[in-house]
């Protein structure tokens, strides 16, 4: 662990845990109530902690707290990242060298009496060998089955199950939430006026598996840092020949987060001010009936933006709809076309580049198709085959009408329909004069 001299500052602790109880983190579960009863106790103690043994003793009370509250909290990102948080500021202060009571009451009873610090000699941090178990091999050298999830741009998923959807989802909200792994979001707006968001900060919870000899691990990526490692200065954990570890594919913009234990791969990019995510996991993981989040089930109705229907809209319409637009459709279809973006990803890009002008969103677009190839080839193949791109039935068409009715196509299908009516009234008269030749010949 580095050595970090501000954890050691009582009134920084204090602002730590302010700022995550800030923090508008979408809890799945609202049972959860640690910021009211184990967080405020703590501050308060913490305050009236002059030496050494008075802050072990609130760290330790701290703990033994959030323990009684595992079970309420076990979906909450705000109680694994302070509980995650807890062993480090202990390990800082040397709470190892402090003789404590093993009863929590008489923990309590420091705080009535000033007791001077007692230090002890070192105790051994020696752990005992972990070795996997049967169960912690579970999915480990079989051909199973995956599904691929991704989120980019302003943000743009593709679920689990292949949805593929335009999201508003502003401040923080699950990607995944299983029992092996718990994957947040935090979008920001873009754009006044307009619901557009982008992702600013991605938090991945790695929850504990004794089977697999894996400790809980935290792992933050934000706009303007994009770590080799999880928040407690490591980069992998879990038995030697199946870990779960940190890579650095690019530097400074793209990271790898490996899970052995569940034969799990996630990539994390960072582009321009934004990050892109993407993951590669079990099936059965994926669609249990535990699991939730934005991959599962998608975004909520009300969430959703129609992508398609923007990108149908005429000049005009756009320009009412987005006043400050920097480019034109036309625009901004070439240079994504350019960038030889296909499928999902071209209309993804237009619809980025029509509602921010931010050209990084056309290598976010760009990136994401990369990623999203080498985790999942199959499926990008399929989509690129088989999606509909909005985008090619609107560019080369002068006259867009609402909702993206075109009046070149509207006269094609007229014209198609009189020709069809022509024929079929020429093959009727056809036949009705050969019958009359028959019966007067």
């Amino acid at each position: 662990m580095r050595s970090c001299i501000w954890w050691k500052i009582p009134a920084l602790v204090v602002l730590l845990l302010h700022t995550l109880a800030a923090f508008p983190f979408k809890q799945n579960n609202n049972n959860c109530k640690v910021q009211e009863i184990c967080t405020k106790p703590y501050e308060s103690r913490l305050a009236d902690s002059d030496n050494e043994r008075k802050i072990c003793a609130s760290l330790t009370l701290f703990q033994l707290c959030l323990d009684r509250h595992k079970k309420s909290c076990h979906s909450t990102i705000y109680y694994h990242t302070v509980k995650a948080l807890i062993p480090v500021f202990m390990k800082e202060h040397k709470c190892s060298n402090v003789s404590l009571p093993q009863n929590e009451t008489k923990v309590l009873k420091i705080f009535k009496t000033t007791t001077s610090v007692i230090v002890e000699s070192p105790k051994p941090t020696n752990k005992p060998k972990c070795k996997p178990t049967i169960r912690g091999n579970a999915y480990r050298n079989v051909n199973i089955s995956k599904r691929y999830c991704g989120l980019f741009g302003d943000p743009h998923l593709r679920t689990f199950s292949d949805l593929k959807q335009t999201c508003v989802v502003e401040g923080a909200w699950p990607l995944i939430d299983n029992q092996f792994l718990v994957v947040q979001v935090t979008n920001v707006p873009l754009v006044e006026g307009f619901d557009a968001t982008a992702t600013s900060k991605i938090t991945v919870l790695v929850n504990e598996d004794k089977d697999s000899c894996v400790e809980q691990k935290i792992y933050q990526a934000k706009a303007n840092s994009l770590p080799a490692e999880f928040v407690d200065g490591t980069s992998e954990t879990g038995s030697s020949n199946c870990q779960v570890k940190i890579t650095e594919r690019q530097k400074d913009s793209l990271i790898k987060i490996e899970l052995c234990h569940i034969a799990t791969d996630l990539l994390i990019r960072k582009v321009g001010q934004f990050l892109t995510f993407h993951i590669k996991m079990p099936e059965d993981l994926a669609n249990s009936q535990q699991a939730q989040g934005l991959c599962v089930g998608g975004c909520p109705k009300r969430e959703i933006i129609d992508y398609r229907e923007i990108l149908s809209f005429t000049e005009a319409q756009l320009k009412e709809r987005l006043p400050k637009r920097k480019v034109t459709r036309r625009e901004a279809t070439q240079e994504c076309r350019n960038s030889k973006i296909k499928g999902f990803y071209l209309d993804s890009c237009v619809f980025d580049l029509l509602t921010t002008g931010d050209r990084n969103f056309t290598k976010a677009a760009k990136s994401a198709l990369e990623d999203a190839f080498s985790l999942d080839s199959k499926g990008i193949v399929h989509d690129i085959n088989t999606y509909n791109e909005t985008i090619a039935n609107v560019l080369d068409n002068p006259h867009v009408e609402a909702g993206g009715v075109s009046k070149t196509r509207n006269r094609t299908s007229s014209n198609a329909a009189i020709k069809s009516t022509v024929y079929s009234y020429g093959l009727f008269l056809l036949v009705y004069c050969r019958s009359l030749w028959t019966i007067f010949s």
